[in-house]
């Protein structure tokens, strides 16, 4: 699993980048690839433990926020604060995600 760079959010979707390589995650997509049972707008499942995003999408494009540097030691505030804006765009544009059960 790596970690994609977020690199823009519209209504659209996400365009993430991963080194040279970028791939747009399409809102619309997603939500019609969601199971029935998450709703018409659930674009992706969520792990809050793991501050990870597995988009609807075929294969499941995986988003995982990681804490960089001397924050890893400290509680990982960087990469749960980048999971949190990534949730609140998603819900901006009409979108949800649904928690990964534990």
């Amino acid at each position: 699993m790596r970690e994609y760079e977020v690199c823009s959010v519209c209504e659209k979707g996400i365009t993430l980048k991963r080194g040279k390589e970028e791939c747009f995650v399409g809102f619309q997509a997603c939500a019609a690839n969601a199971p029935l049972q998450k709703g018409g707008n659930c674009v992706a499942l969520r792990n809050t433990s793991t501050l990870e995003f597995a988009f609807f999408t075929a294969p499941p494009t995986i988003v995982c926020f990681q804490a960089h540097g001397w924050k890893k030691r400290f509680g990982r505030q960087d990469g749960a604060k980048r999971f949190q804006e990534l949730l609140a765009e998603i819900e901006k544009y009409g979108y949800s995600t649904a928690e990964l059960p534990q």
